[in-house]
């Protein structure tokens, strides 16, 4: 029976810093929102962080970044990984390098566990300037 991870957290954010000596992992300036110049942006390098937990097995991941102003994804990247412990947390990592907005928008970032949606997190993507709605 095919029981998916549970995704304690999806983070997008600039960069990530790992120790060396401990292992622990610093993930630097995480992202709500980013304000470019113009569109198409400049291009962007960023790091998605998954938290994973709850299953044992092999999974093959898939991270998909769609504009909900056409819901057509843009973006796809997919890895594989093995899961061996389902008390264990295991932080997944995607880097994004080059990544070029193509207009302003709210942008859906869905991580996938062998096709099923575990995850969700939004990024609003603005020209610079656009006021800021909490």
């Amino acid at each position: 029976m095919f029981i998916p991870p549970v995704a304690v957290a999806l983070k997008v954010c600039r960069e990530t810093i790992t120790d060396r000596d401990t292992g622990s992992v610093s993930l630097i300036h995480c992202l709500k929102r980013i304000e470019c110049d113009r569109f198409p942006s400049r291009p962007q390098n960023l790091t998605v962080c998954a938290i994973l937990t709850g299953s044992i097995g092999e999974f093959q991941f898939r991270l998909d970044i769609v504009p909900l102003s056409t819901m057509v994804p843009f973006v796809s990247r997919s890895w594989p990984a093995r899961l061996d412990d389902r008390a264990e947390e295991r932080w997944s990592y995607v880097k994004i390098r080059g990544l070029v907005f193509r207009e302003e928008a709210r942008h859906q970032f869905s991580l996938f566990a062998n096709d099923e949606l575990i995850a969700q997190m939004s990024l609003d993507v603005v020209e610079r300037g656009t006021a800021h709605e909490e």
